[in-house]
């Protein structure tokens, strides 16, 4: 095969696939089940944790252009599965007072340790990006929650 044959296959290949798309529908939401509902909170530290966390582990995923390219798109919408398996905020009421003591306490050992938001995400998304004095913020506030 010559290198301009191996050029257009791989293009027709890149086209194709973009006839693949991965599912991003979202269920009705009870905003009375969301956390930003059932906690109080400053107006400004709400705002801060939903634009650090909301993106994954919520159903507001708010999805940039690249997102629509695939195989781009389907990391992503791997990605955004991922973090809505593990804890999707707009379902917070729906889950017992043991899990979500449980899933405080993971908030705020993650945020601590640095682990989230994930680095990767906040490399392509810096309103994501907490400093030191924002993430000592959000964990008083989560610790302060009662479950």
């Amino acid at each position: 095969m010559t290198k301009k044959k191996i050029a257009l296959l791989i293009v027709l290949v890149l086209l194709g696939i973009q006839a693949i798309r991965p599912s991003r529908a979202v269920p009705k939401i009870d905003s009375s089940k969301d956390f930003l509902t059932i906690y109080p909170g400053e107006k400004a530290t709400k705002e801060l944790f939903k634009a650090a966390c909301y993106d994954c582990h919520s159903y507001e995923t708010k999805y940039p252009w690249y997102s629509e390219i695939a195989p781009v798109s389907w990391f992503v919408q791997d990605h955004v599965n991922h973090g809505r398996g593990h804890l999707n905020f707009n379902e917070w009421g729906n889950k017992g007072r043991a899990k979500r003591a449980h899933a405080l306490e993971e908030m705020v050992e993650e945020t601590i340790k640095g682990e989230m938001p994930l680095k990767a995400y906040v490399n392509m998304h810096p309103e994501a990006r907490l400093d030191s004095a924002q993430e000592r913020k959000l964990v008083a506030w989560w610790k302060g929650l009662r479950p």
